[in-house]
């Protein structure tokens, strides 16, 4: 676009859509597993009183009675294990690769903005500095600087 000679405003525009879309792409497979979570405790109680319910059918029989309890407290444990140790998370992770991307995508749109106004290459550096460094890997030093 900057080549084909578009103006600013447009190519800022266009991009910033592109950005806004991926977003709302990466919201909705997040919200998936956030969902996920939120259920998996309470289907879990669910099968606990499903399985309450067909032990209190095995009364006579003490070792169906004692099947019928552990696979109550066994539908609990993995509802509430599945849903806080597993999708929340999925999806917590989810959020957080999204918000790296995003800002990755904002920098490059201000750097590619300033190269189609003139800008020099250091003032573009000093520029872009000063954003989040969210996509670099985790304790990789910069020159004069710490990890971030």
């Amino acid at each position: 676009m900057i080549i084909d000679g578009n103006d600013q405003d447009f190519v800022r525009d266009v991009l910033l859509e592109d950005i806004t879309a991926t977003e709302e792409r990466h919201r909705g497979g997040a919200q998936i597993f956030s969902q996920a979570g939120m259920y998996a405790p309470t289907l879990g109680v669910l099968g606990a009183v499903i399985g309450l319910i067909a032990a209190l059918g095995n009364l006579e029989d003490m070792e169906k009675l004692a099947h019928a309890v552990a696979a109550a407290f066994i539908a609990t444990l993995l509802g509430i294990f599945t849903g806080y140790v597993l999708w929340h998370p999925i999806s917590n992770k989810l959020k957080r690769l999204s918000k790296r991307e995003v800002d990755l995508k904002l920098m490059m749109v201000e750097g590619l903005l300033s190269i189609q106004s003139g800008v020099s290459t250091i003032a573009i550096q000093q520029k872009t500095d000063g954003l989040p460094y969210a996509y670099r890997t985790p304790g990789i030093r910069r020159e004069g600087g710490c990890a971030r």
